[in-house]
């Protein structure tokens, strides 16, 4: 089923979202975490337009921030299975709290 082009790009669709573009928004979002860990010691300023973009323009619920930080632990998880340990797991989620944190922060 075609759907006409729109937020998320033209593309076949499932369950109403356009695959085009959700995986263009992936790299997106992986792109914007490779800047966070490259700025882990200012992720403030790093991301400072991605989180006014979110706020302002998009709207974005800042619960999803937290929500896809849970996604990710568990790709991560299935994928990396005993590499994924205690203290990657506890690393990856203080990075992924901190990152969601920050974007959330133009709400307040």
């Amino acid at each position: 089923m075609q759907t006409p082009p729109g937020r998320y790009g033209p593309g076949p669709c499932r369950g109403g979202y356009r695959l085009g573009g959700i995986r263009a928004h992936g790299k997106k979002v992986v792109n914007a975490l490779g800047n966070a860990v490259k700025n882990v010691d200012n992720l403030s300023q790093a991301l400072s337009e991605l989180s006014n973009l979110h706020a302002y323009n998009l709207r974005v619920d800042p619960v999803n921030f937290k929500l896809l930080s849970q996604c990710f632990q568990v790709v991560l998880a299935v994928h990396l299975g005993k590499e994924y340990s205690p203290e990657i797991h506890s690393a990856m989620d203080k990075f992924l709290a901190a990152v969601a944190s920050v974007l959330a922060e133009k709400y307040r």
